[in-house]
């Protein structure tokens, strides 16, 4: 039983619910800190999941690609119209500003798409090992609470993409694994540190990267680290 994303799309869900019926009623200072805080989090895990790669050349090389073609193909524009389309059809209002929508692809990156979480899908549809993802149940709860206390209730369905994303690497990992060396595992772990960092400056409002169109780099990795394999 996959314990760990249920586990981890709960805590998606509750801290939405939460932080967006919180509101106003957690002080400024309070938000400020503990988005701080999340950065810092983040900025530290990614230094830590670069350090594990096992070549930062074709990490680099990854994020280089995969950013041009996420470029080409906008794909943070379309994923940021899909969103805030949906949030106009939910909440029945306006549509969202920039500032509003930045915060929220922010959010959906550090809940969906990070590579603690992708790969605790897979390694828990693998080992049955859920303690990598009931981690960052935790850490997904606090962060996605105090960033509901701005974008509000709409938070709460980041839970529904996280969902399908972890159930499919769950059950798709028996077949997914086998197919994986140490040298691509590391290197996914070296790109998601780099979109990790790029997601922490983003939310500590230091440079707004279009996170998202660095993600086709994150399948890149596999493909380039085989043909390094072969080349070197």
């Amino acid at each position: 039983m996959p314990v760990g994303i249920i586990a981890n799309v709960l805590g998606v869900l509750l801290g939405g619910i939460v932080g967006g019926a919180a509101g106003e009623k957690i002080p400024e200072r309070v938000k400020g800190c503990v988005t701080l805080i999340s950065s810092m989090s983040l900025l530290g895990i990614g230094i830590t999941l670069i350090a594990k790669s096992a070549s930062i050349g074709v990490v680099v090389l990854s994020l280089i690609l995969g950013t041009v073609i996420g470029e080409l193909v906008y794909l943070e524009d379309r994923l940021r119209g899909a969103f805030s389309k949906l949030n106009q059809f939910m909440l029945k209002s306006t549509a969202p500003s920039d500032e509003y929508m930045s915060m929220f692809l922010s959010l959906l990156v550090i809940c969906c798409l990070s590579g603690t979480g992708i790969f605790g899908a897979l390694n828990q549809g693998m080992t049955g090992d859920s303690s990598i993802l009931i981690a960052k149940a935790v850490l997904d709860f606090f962060t996605v609470l105090v960033f509901a206390t701005t974008l509000g209730k709409f938070s709460a369905v980041i839970c529904v993409p996280q969902a399908i994303i972890f159930f499919a690497l769950f059950f798709c990992a028996r077949a997914v694994m086998p197919l994986l060396s140490d040298d691509m595992v590391k290197n996914f772990s070296g790109i998601s540190g780099i979109i990790n960092a790029a997601t922490a400056l983003r939310v500590a409002k230091i440079k707004d990267f279009k996170v998202l169109n660095i993600l086709p780099g994150m399948v890149l990795v596999f493909f380039l680290t085989a043909l390094w394999g072969v080349l070197f």
